[in-house]
Protein backbone atom coordinates (compact mmCIF):
# COMPACT_ATOMS: atom_id res chain seq x y z
CA UNK A 1 0.00 0.00 0.00
CA UNK A 2 1.90 3.23 -0.94
CA UNK A 3 0.64 5.53 1.95
CA UNK A 4 2.34 9.00 0.18
CA UNK A 5 -0.11 10.78 -1.18
CA UNK A 6 0.44 13.34 -4.54
CA UNK A 7 -0.23 16.49 -3.09
CA UNK A 8 -2.47 18.48 -5.47
CA UNK A 9 -1.33 21.91 -6.16
CA UNK A 10 -3.39 24.93 -7.51
CA UNK A 11 -1.74 25.90 -11.35
CA UNK A 12 -1.49 28.73 -12.51
CA UNK A 13 -4.55 29.40 -14.46
CA UNK A 14 -6.56 28.31 -11.59
CA UNK A 15 -4.65 31.01 -9.34
CA UNK A 16 -5.59 33.48 -12.23
CA UNK A 17 -9.00 32.63 -12.33
CA UNK A 18 -9.47 32.96 -8.86
CA UNK A 19 -7.92 36.52 -8.63
CA UNK A 20 -9.89 37.50 -11.78
CA UNK A 21 -13.21 36.60 -9.24
CA UNK A 22 -12.40 38.34 -7.01
CA UNK A 23 -11.34 41.84 -8.71
CA UNK A 24 -15.06 40.91 -10.22
CA UNK A 25 -16.75 40.68 -6.80
CA UNK A 26 -14.79 43.69 -5.51
CA UNK A 27 -15.03 45.79 -8.45
CA UNK A 28 -19.58 44.98 -8.04
CA UNK A 29 -19.29 45.52 -4.33
CA UNK A 30 -17.12 48.97 -4.09
CA UNK A 31 -19.95 50.90 -5.91
CA UNK A 32 -22.14 49.37 -3.72
CA UNK A 33 -20.46 50.46 -0.58
CA UNK A 34 -19.83 53.87 -1.97
CA UNK A 35 -23.23 54.37 -2.45
CA UNK A 36 -23.72 53.43 0.92
CA UNK A 37 -21.18 55.83 2.17
CA UNK A 38 -22.97 58.74 0.21
CA UNK A 39 -26.39 57.92 1.45
CA UNK A 40 -24.66 58.19 4.64
CA UNK A 41 -23.21 61.34 4.53
CA UNK A 42 -26.37 62.35 3.13
CA UNK A 43 -28.46 61.48 6.29
CA UNK A 44 -25.99 63.20 8.25
CA UNK A 45 -26.32 66.19 6.02
CA UNK A 46 -29.77 65.90 6.44
CA UNK A 47 -30.34 65.66 9.88
CA UNK A 48 -27.59 68.90 11.20
CA UNK A 49 -30.06 70.77 8.99
CA UNK A 50 -33.20 69.70 11.04
CA UNK A 51 -31.07 70.25 14.06
CA UNK A 52 -30.58 73.79 12.84
CA UNK A 53 -34.46 74.37 12.02
CA UNK A 54 -34.70 73.14 15.71
CA UNK A 55 -32.51 76.20 17.10
CA UNK A 56 -34.63 78.53 14.64
CA UNK A 57 -38.24 76.88 15.91
CA UNK A 58 -36.99 77.95 19.52
CA UNK A 59 -36.08 81.34 18.76
CA UNK A 60 -39.73 81.95 17.01
CA UNK A 61 -41.32 80.10 19.95
CA UNK A 62 -38.90 82.47 22.64
CA UNK A 63 -39.44 85.54 20.68
CA UNK A 64 -43.13 85.89 19.73
CA UNK A 65 -43.45 83.99 16.52
CA UNK A 66 -40.86 86.45 14.74
CA UNK A 67 -38.64 84.21 12.24
CA UNK A 68 -34.98 85.58 12.56
CA UNK A 69 -33.69 87.81 10.15
CA UNK A 70 -31.38 87.03 7.50
CA UNK A 71 -29.20 89.62 8.72
CA UNK A 72 -30.77 92.74 11.49
CA UNK A 73 -28.56 94.98 9.56
CA UNK A 74 -29.51 96.78 6.34
CA UNK A 75 -25.85 95.29 4.64
CA UNK A 76 -23.58 92.66 5.31
CA UNK A 77 -21.39 94.52 7.35
CA UNK A 78 -19.19 91.92 9.62
CA UNK A 79 -18.18 88.37 8.84
CA UNK A 80 -19.75 87.00 11.83
CA UNK A 81 -21.23 89.38 13.79
CA UNK A 82 -24.57 89.35 16.42
CA UNK A 83 -27.09 90.60 13.44
CA UNK A 84 -26.60 87.18 11.49
CA UNK A 85 -29.32 84.22 11.95
CA UNK A 86 -27.21 81.67 12.84
CA UNK A 87 -25.87 83.98 15.48
CA UNK A 88 -29.20 85.48 16.69
CA UNK A 89 -30.19 81.63 16.85
CA UNK A 90 -27.20 80.82 18.58
CA UNK A 91 -26.44 77.47 16.10
CA UNK A 92 -24.50 75.10 17.52
CA UNK A 93 -20.72 75.59 15.78
CA UNK A 94 -20.66 72.11 14.69
CA UNK A 95 -24.13 71.77 13.30
CA UNK A 96 -22.96 75.04 10.70
CA UNK A 97 -20.91 72.67 9.27
CA UNK A 98 -22.41 69.47 9.53
CA UNK A 99 -22.17 68.67 6.11
CA UNK A 100 -19.73 65.75 5.75
CA UNK A 101 -19.57 67.16 1.98
CA UNK A 102 -19.19 70.64 2.74
CA UNK A 103 -16.28 71.45 1.20
CA UNK A 104 -14.44 74.23 3.37
CA UNK A 105 -16.80 74.94 5.59
CA UNK A 106 -16.42 77.12 8.06
CA UNK A 107 -18.39 77.87 11.67
CA UNK A 108 -19.70 81.52 12.43
CA UNK A 109 -18.93 82.75 8.81
CA UNK A 110 -21.06 83.87 6.53
CA UNK A 111 -19.60 83.34 3.53
CA UNK A 112 -18.29 79.49 4.37
CA UNK A 113 -20.73 78.35 6.22
CA UNK A 114 -22.21 74.90 5.00
CA UNK A 115 -26.11 75.54 5.40
CA UNK A 116 -27.96 78.78 4.21
CA UNK A 117 -31.51 80.03 5.14
CA UNK A 118 -34.65 81.07 2.52
CA UNK A 119 -33.86 84.99 1.94
CA UNK A 120 -36.81 84.89 -0.65
CA UNK A 121 -39.06 84.97 2.41
CA UNK A 122 -38.23 88.95 3.10
CA UNK A 123 -37.16 89.51 -0.28
CA UNK A 124 -33.59 88.85 -0.87
CA UNK A 125 -32.96 92.10 1.80
CA UNK A 126 -31.46 92.26 5.03
CA UNK A 127 -32.93 93.92 7.83
CA UNK A 128 -36.32 92.51 7.87
CA UNK A 129 -38.02 90.21 9.56
CA UNK A 130 -41.52 88.44 9.03
CA UNK A 131 -43.97 86.56 11.49
CA UNK A 132 -44.72 82.70 11.15
CA UNK A 133 -48.54 83.26 10.71
CA UNK A 134 -47.54 85.58 7.22
CA UNK A 135 -45.88 82.32 5.33
CA UNK A 136 -48.66 80.45 3.79
CA UNK A 137 -48.33 76.84 3.14
CA UNK A 138 -45.25 76.20 5.74
CA UNK A 139 -45.47 72.59 4.61
CA UNK A 140 -44.22 74.03 1.19
CA UNK A 141 -41.61 76.37 1.58
CA UNK A 142 -37.85 75.89 2.64
CA UNK A 143 -36.15 77.53 5.64
CA UNK A 144 -32.93 75.64 5.64
CA UNK A 145 -31.12 73.98 2.98
CA UNK A 146 -27.28 73.52 1.70
CA UNK A 147 -25.83 76.31 0.30
CA UNK A 148 -22.87 77.66 -1.41
CA UNK A 149 -19.54 78.89 -1.12
CA UNK A 150 -16.70 80.46 -2.36
CA UNK A 151 -14.32 77.08 -2.21
CA UNK A 152 -17.70 74.93 -2.85
CA UNK A 153 -17.74 74.93 -6.56
CA UNK A 154 -19.53 77.99 -7.12
CA UNK A 155 -17.55 80.68 -8.86
CA UNK A 156 -19.75 83.49 -8.12
CA UNK A 157 -19.39 83.43 -4.22
CA UNK A 158 -17.21 85.63 -3.06
CA UNK A 159 -16.47 86.61 0.84
CA UNK A 160 -18.27 90.03 0.45
CA UNK A 161 -21.01 88.81 -0.66
CA UNK A 162 -21.84 86.37 1.67
CA UNK A 163 -23.20 83.21 0.05
CA UNK A 164 -22.62 80.67 2.22
CA UNK A 165 -25.18 81.89 4.91
CA UNK A 166 -27.94 82.07 2.68
CA UNK A 167 -29.73 81.54 -0.66
CA UNK A 168 -32.51 81.99 -3.13
CA UNK A 169 -33.63 80.13 -6.36
CA UNK A 170 -31.46 79.34 -9.19
CA UNK A 171 -32.57 82.06 -11.24
CA UNK A 172 -30.22 83.75 -8.77
CA UNK A 173 -27.31 82.70 -9.55
CA UNK A 174 -25.14 84.25 -7.19
CA UNK A 175 -26.75 82.46 -4.07
CA UNK A 176 -28.07 79.47 -4.59
CA UNK A 177 -28.76 76.24 -3.28
CA UNK A 178 -25.80 73.69 -3.42
CA UNK A 179 -26.59 70.13 -5.09
CA UNK A 180 -23.89 68.42 -3.41
CA UNK A 181 -24.80 65.57 -3.34
CA UNK A 182 -24.73 63.07 -5.80
CA UNK A 183 -23.37 64.53 -9.09
CA UNK A 184 -21.21 66.89 -6.57
CA UNK A 185 -18.82 68.34 -10.08
CA UNK A 186 -21.54 70.42 -10.84
CA UNK A 187 -19.63 73.98 -11.45
CA UNK A 188 -22.21 77.49 -11.02
CA UNK A 189 -23.28 79.40 -12.71
CA UNK A 190 -23.68 76.99 -15.45
CA UNK A 191 -26.00 77.64 -18.49
CA UNK A 192 -26.64 73.84 -18.13
CA UNK A 193 -30.27 73.93 -17.32
CA UNK A 194 -31.11 71.85 -13.66
CA UNK A 195 -34.17 71.29 -15.05
CA UNK A 196 -33.82 69.87 -18.17
CA UNK A 197 -30.24 68.28 -17.79
CA UNK A 198 -31.41 65.59 -16.23
CA UNK A 199 -28.79 65.78 -13.66
CA UNK A 200 -29.17 63.31 -9.83
CA UNK A 201 -27.34 66.32 -7.89
CA UNK A 202 -29.05 66.89 -4.82
CA UNK A 203 -29.77 69.06 -1.90
CA UNK A 204 -31.04 68.74 1.93
CA UNK A 205 -33.80 70.74 2.95
CA UNK A 206 -35.98 71.16 5.88
CA UNK A 207 -39.22 73.36 5.32
CA UNK A 208 -41.07 75.55 8.19
CA UNK A 209 -43.40 72.69 9.40
CA UNK A 210 -40.37 70.62 10.36
CA UNK A 211 -40.34 68.24 7.67
CA UNK A 212 -36.71 67.50 5.79
CA UNK A 213 -35.75 65.45 2.70
CA UNK A 214 -32.90 65.10 0.47
CA UNK A 215 -34.12 67.12 -3.16
CA UNK A 216 -33.34 67.18 -6.60
CA UNK A 217 -32.99 70.85 -8.32
CA UNK A 218 -36.25 70.21 -10.17
CA UNK A 219 -37.73 69.10 -6.74
CA UNK A 220 -37.02 72.05 -4.88
CA UNK A 221 -37.23 74.35 -7.43
CA UNK A 222 -40.04 73.50 -9.19
CA UNK A 223 -42.97 75.99 -10.37
CA UNK A 224 -46.20 75.98 -8.19
CA UNK A 225 -49.20 74.85 -9.05
CA UNK A 226 -51.46 77.80 -6.66
CA UNK A 227 -53.07 80.04 -7.78
CA UNK A 228 -51.66 83.90 -7.23
CA UNK A 229 -53.62 85.65 -4.03
CA UNK A 230 -54.56 88.92 -5.07
CA UNK A 231 -52.71 90.28 -2.08
CA UNK A 232 -49.11 89.18 -3.60
CA UNK A 233 -46.89 91.95 -5.76
CA UNK A 234 -43.94 90.51 -6.24
CA UNK A 235 -43.72 88.59 -9.78
CA UNK A 236 -41.80 85.44 -8.25
CA UNK A 237 -44.12 85.11 -5.02
CA UNK A 238 -46.23 82.36 -7.01
CA UNK A 239 -43.67 81.16 -9.21
CA UNK A 240 -41.84 78.82 -7.36
CA UNK A 241 -43.53 77.00 -5.40
CA UNK A 242 -40.65 76.22 -2.03
CA UNK A 243 -39.73 79.61 -2.00
CA UNK A 244 -42.14 82.01 -1.50
CA UNK A 245 -45.06 82.74 0.34
CA UNK A 246 -45.37 85.72 2.63
CA UNK A 247 -47.51 88.67 2.20
CA UNK A 248 -45.60 91.24 4.07
CA UNK A 249 -42.66 91.80 6.42
CA UNK A 250 -41.26 93.93 8.96
CA UNK A 251 -38.48 96.55 8.40
CA UNK A 252 -36.26 96.34 11.38
CA UNK A 253 -34.12 99.71 10.53
CA UNK A 254 -37.72 101.69 10.27
CA UNK A 255 -39.98 99.70 12.36
CA UNK A 256 -42.22 99.68 9.39
CA UNK A 257 -44.20 97.13 7.80
CA UNK A 258 -44.14 96.52 4.06
CA UNK A 259 -45.28 93.83 1.37
CA UNK A 260 -44.25 92.50 -1.82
Amino acid sequence: MNFFRKQKHFTLIELLVVIAIIAILAGMLLPALNRARATGRQITCLNSARQIQNYILLYIDNWNSWVPAINALSSASTQGGPEWWFRTAEVDEKIQVGCPDAVGAKPNDYAYMAYGMNQSLVGHTFGRMIKTQLIQYPQDIVMIADSSSPVDYNVWANKGDGRGSYFTYQAMLSSVVRYRHGDKKIMLPTSDSFYSAGRTCRASAVFMDGHGQVMTAAQLERKTDRVSPPESHHWACNYFKHYFFTYSYYNISNGTYGSF
